[in-house]
């Protein structure tokens, strides 16, 4: 979904995303949507892609009052891959939980936007873990090993 509004970001009516209020606007409806959608998988799904897409959109056009430019999102862009591969395991890990644990299921059931918080600190502590003594030994042997030619 991204890729497809990427692609049309030059289009005249993205083009007015370059707005903070439209950013904020974005914003509120997105997290309005992941606390008070349905649990479903449908169109629902579609939506929230579409409003992630235009508010990153928007973002990348627009550099207002929120700069997203500081060390913990450029840490996060360093451990990315690690949350990108750990994320579908540590969802799956608290998914079984909570189908085995009733009362977890009853408030996650109550509260989803719990499963989220808790699922994404999770991955990114597992991610934080693989990058400090996993990744950095080979991404070391490989600086190492090979030498980049600046042409």
């Amino acid at each position: 979904m991204g890729a497809i509004v990427s692609i049309h970001s030059n289009n005249k009516l993205l083009v007015k995303l370059k707005n903070s209020k439209i950013q904020l606007l974005f914003g509120v409806i997105l997290l309005a949507y992941l606390i008070f959608a349905p649990r479903t998988f449908d169109a629902n799904h579609l939506l929230g892609a579409v409003l992630f897409s235009l508010l990153m959109v928007s973002m990348s056009l627009y550099r207002g009052k929120l700069n997203l430019e500081n060390r913990q999102i450029k840490y996060l862009g360093q451990i990315s891959y690690g949350l990108y591969i750990f994320h579908p395991y540590v969802s799956i890990v608290y998914r079984f939980l909570i189908e085995k644990i009733q009362s977890l299921e009853t408030m996650i059931y109550s509260m989803p936007l719990i499963f989220y918080v808790v699922v994404t600190i999770t991955t990114i502590l597992v991610a934080h873990i693989s990058y400090k003594y996993y990744e950095t030994f080979f991404l070391k042997k490989k600086i190492r090993n090979y030498k980049i030619s600046e042409e």
